[in-house]
């Protein structure tokens, strides 16, 4: 046993509270890259790579920030910044599907700016807009070993739709 993820769900744009911090989100550019790349890099730190005793942290690092450029430069998903005040505070990868739903790919606040109440406001930010640009819902997965974010989105009135558990299997050296 590695992990289990769990897929939640949001519907229930009508009892969205306004945020407390305002945080500006827009597309990002290629000059943001290597900001968000950076941010990729250092905030995951319940992931399975991470989780996995016999993977170095290190690949946990390089798995996300390929992942923010990849995504950067696929024609399906959205790389998002998210700045206070022109400091990178967080950033979303998502993807609007044909039937308005939209999925969140990978989401992070800055380490510097964690524990601050940025989470909370930028999650009511992206669920924002998303309510101005008419999605149904919006589903990611996430980590169960992601305590923080686990209370967030059940404070933002996610469900958990799903929940799936990761395993890795292992040779017996002997065979």
């Amino acid at each position: 046993f590695i992990e289990m993820v769990y897929g939640p769900r949001f519907d229930a744009f009508e009892g969205l509270a306004v945020p407390r911090h305002v945080i500006q989100v827009e597309e990002a550019t290629a000059t943001d890259i290597a900001s968000i790349e950076e941010v990729a890099h250092t905030a995951f730190t319940t992931g399975r790579f991470q989780l996995d005793r016999r993977l170095p942290s290190e690949l946990s690092g390089r798995r996300y920030s390929t992942w923010v450029r990849t995504s950067f430069e696929s024609p399906r998903q959205m790389l998002l910044k998210a700045e206070v005040e022109g400091d990178l505070v967080g950033f979303f990868i998502l993807e609007h599907r044909p039937d308005r739903s939209v999925y969140w790919h990978l989401t992070a606040i800055a380490p510097p700016w964690q524990g601050k109440g940025m989470g909370m406001s930028l999650w009511q930010t992206m669920l924002l807009r998303h309510r101005t640009e008419g999605a149904s819902f919006v589903e990611t997965t996430i980590s169960a070993h992601n305590l923080p974010i686990l209370n967030l989105y059940g404070r933002l009135g996610f469900s958990l739709v799903s929940a799936q558990m990761t395993f890795h299997w292992l040779r017996d050296p002997k065979s």
